[in-house]
């Protein structure tokens, strides 16, 4: 019997910008960890090829590569669910980090909680928040998922 999805799920798979992934990390480290975030800057810039995205310290910006994230939709074949769950935990690692959070390991701690608690145990955002850091290359991600045998929406 397959597991139902989570509403949070649901949420994040209608997603139609990095701004309302954003949003709903924000929604969901508030829920989980009981940590009300500052106001984010997003950016979009070109950054080195493995750069995913990076927050400044001591700021409330969050850059993403601009070319990454082509690549991302490109590496997972347009797959909404997967791009959206992706780009959710990079913005959640990020978003953790401009909390104060700064060692990777706890960042990933967290993350996982989170993705656990508001996704599920086989969504795939909470497959990467498990594998690092760091976290599987997008392409990767299939395979991670087919090892699982599981099924996204």
């Amino acid at each position: 019997m397959p597991i139902p999805p989570s509403h949070h799920s649901v949420r994040l798979l209608r997603c139609n910008s990095v701004t309302s992934i954003l949003r709903l990390v924000a929604e969901g480290v508030s829920k989980v960890l009981g940590v009300k975030g500052r106001a984010v800057e997003l950016r979009m810039k070109s950054l080195p090829r493995n750069v995913y995205a990076l927050h400044l310290l001591g700021t409330n910006i969050i850059v993403l590569n601009e070319e990454a994230l082509h690549r991302l939709s490109e590496e997972l074949s347009g797959d909404r669910a997967l791009i959206n769950s992706y780009t959710y935990f990079i913005l959640l690692h990020e978003y953790l980090h401009l909390l104060g959070i700064v060692d990777e390991a706890q960042v990933y701690k967290y993350a996982h909680k989170i993705c656990k608690e508001l996704l599920g145990r086989y969504h795939p955002a909470t497959l990467l928040s498990m594998h690092g850091p760091p976290a599987p290359p997008p392409r990767a991600l299939k395979s991670l998922l087919k090892m699982q045998m599981l099924f996204y929406p």
